[in-house]
Order: structure tokens, then sequence, then C-alpha cells
């Protein structure tokens, strides 16, 4: 599956899902299903030491929100 998201300045959004035109309710429908999402040059990010706290505090919330989601999962299911 690839999937593109062009922007020209001053102009509207295309995403294209396999280089067919998608509407943002294609896209929702999908982003279940998307491991990760990536732009260009998102690498470049890496290469500056002022941003690698700010990557692992990304890392770090999307941890602690999945450790959150299975701990109300447990207590709700002994609930019930």
């Amino acid at each position: 599956l690839r999937l593109y998201y062009i922007y020209a300045h001053g102009a509207n959004e295309v995403f294209k899902i396999n280089y067919q035109n998608a509407s943002n309710s294609a896209l929702k429908m999908l982003a279940p299903y998307f491991m990760d999402i990536h732009s260009q040059f998102e690498t470049q990010k890496l290469f500056n030491e002022k941003n690698h706290i700010e990557i692992l505090d990304e890392y770090a919330s999307s941890e602690l929100n999945l450790i959150s989601m299975i701990i109300i999962n447990y207590t709700v299911n002994i609930k019930a």
C-alpha cells in the first residue's frame, strides 16, 4: 500500500492511495491499519541533537498510552 500526500502552497491537499485519489474518509478508515507514517525528510530530525529528547518523549508517551489502555481494559474486565 502506497500512501502519498501532496500539498501545493495555495492549493488543495491531495491524498493518494496506490496512485489513486483518496478522500479524507478513506484515510480515516485505513488509519488504524497504518504501522507508521513518515514524511520525506523526517529522518533529518534525527541528526539534530536538540530533537533527541523530543523524540524520546514522543516514544515514551505512546508506550504509556498503550500501558494505560491495557490497565483500563484489565480493570473493566475484573469488574465484569
